[in-house]
């Protein structure tokens, strides 16, 4: 009897077990699923927001330097060349004067120059972010052989440089405390369309690395990094201008998660991807129409953290799980008894009949087929009575 109770037992566990199963494997994959998706959207819509921020703060910069390019003061300066020392020297300083204005007006270019073309620096404008200043003559600079001044005095009319962001460099070392910078620069040409050198804008980089850094949130990595994956913004501070143009440390995205190299560094639209470790979403942050790629911005979310209510879920699940199958087997043995118990007793009775024991009542009080089983035997035992009298006689 052993054995029907335990595929009783077996069987009902079985049952209790199978659909908690299937439901909870379709519960966990469509939880992680939806986790996921609603994680990847809210990391696109994140990191497209800020890199539409980043990109308007940006958005009017050229057109500030076809400004000063095209402005009364630059070109009264360049017909004054070749006039008196005095006459030129004014129109220098109504040069400088006009690039003053317009620095204090806009509030975030460090440095506003004009750089003839041999190099030298013939007026330059600094702003710290309160003051503005014009720099001493005797504290000019040759910028011949900087990449900035070499790309952009080689620029047709109408040309546009735009600098990778790095750090600035005075008289060829980084300046401190760091200064990042961004710069947009367009040769000048006078009346007679002759090269006379470039206008070169220099913007407070900060201001626009503020713009992602404010949005790093706990459980986030948000980070934005050039073509060669090296930091220009990031929660550590260690890790940034990791560059050898810069402070040459070496810290780099690709180096820290080389995967991630082939998931963005060709792209040039939002996307996402994933590690072993986080999911992240990266926007490429493109100026001049899309021609030249700033860098990108990547916002990385521990995979752990996504999935924490999964984790939740499994234990709550695990909890119910053994709860039912508790419940299952209490059920399971009691009914595995209710049944086998009776059979046992109606074994022993019929053995008992084999062994020619007619006077034993055999009656097993069950309200079921057993019960049922019992009474024709309990026929047969009184049959087999009758027939013993008989022969007998």
């Amino acid at each position: 009897m052993k054995k029907i109770r335990n595929k009783l037992l077996f069987a009902m566990l079985l049952v209790t077990l199978l659909p908690l199963l299937l439901v909870g494997g379709y519960a966990l994959y469509s939880t992680t699923n939806s986790l996921r998706q609603s994680s990847i959207a809210t990391l696109e819509n994140k990191v497209s927001l800020v890199g539409e921020r980043v990109e308007h703060f940006l958005e009017n910069v050229s057109s500030d330097l076809f400004y000063l390019r095209d402005s009364s003061a630059i070109n009264l300066y360049l017909s004054g060349l070749d006039g008196d020392a005095e006459s030129s020297q004014l129109l220098l300083e109504n040069f400088s004067q006009s690039l003053t204005v317009f620095s204090d007006k806009r509030k975030i270019y460090s440095q506003i120059r004009f750089i003839d073309k041999e190099g030298m620096e013939i007026v330059r404008v600094n702003y710290d972010g309160s003051n503005t200043t014009v720099t001493p003559k005797d504290k000019l600079q040759n910028k011949k052989g900087r990449y900035y001044f070499d790309e952009a005095i080689k620029l047709k009319k109408d040309g546009l440089m735009i600098s990778p962001l790095d750090l600035n460099r005075e008289k060829g070392k980084v300046e401190m405390p760091i200064n990042p910078t961004l710069r947009y620069a367009t040769p000048v040409f006078n009346a007679n369309n002759e090269l006379q050198g470039i206008v070169i804008i220099n913007i407070l980089a900060k201001k626009l690395l503020n713009i992602i850094s404010k949005e790093n949130l706990p459980n986030e990595t948000l980070v934005f990094v050039d073509k060669a994956g090296y930091y220009y913004q990031h929660p550590d501070e260690s890790k940034l201008w990791g560059s050898q143009y810069d402070l040459d440390t070496g810290k780099n995205l690709f180096a820290d998660k080389p995967s991630v190299q082939k998931s963005i560094v060709k792209e040039k639209k939002i996307g996402h991807f994933e590690t072993e470790d986080d999911i992240a979403s990266y926007h490429p942050v493109l100026l001049n129409n899309g021609r030249h790629q700033l860098g990108t911005i990547i916002d990385f979310v521990p995979k752990k953290v996504v999935f924490s209510p999964v984790s939740l879920f499994i234990w709550i699940f695990i909890g119910i799980t053994l709860f039912a199958l508790l419940v299952a087997f209490l059920l399971a043995m009691t009914l595995a008894f209710s049944i086998s118990r009776p059979l046992e007793t109606l074994k022993d009775e019929v053995e008992k009949l084999a062994k020619g024991d007619l006077g034993s009542v055999i009656d097993v009080e069950t309200n079921d087929e057993i019960g049922d089983l019992s009474h024709a035997i309990e026929k047969l035992r009184r049959s087999m009575q009758i027939l013993m009298r008989r022969a007998s006689k």
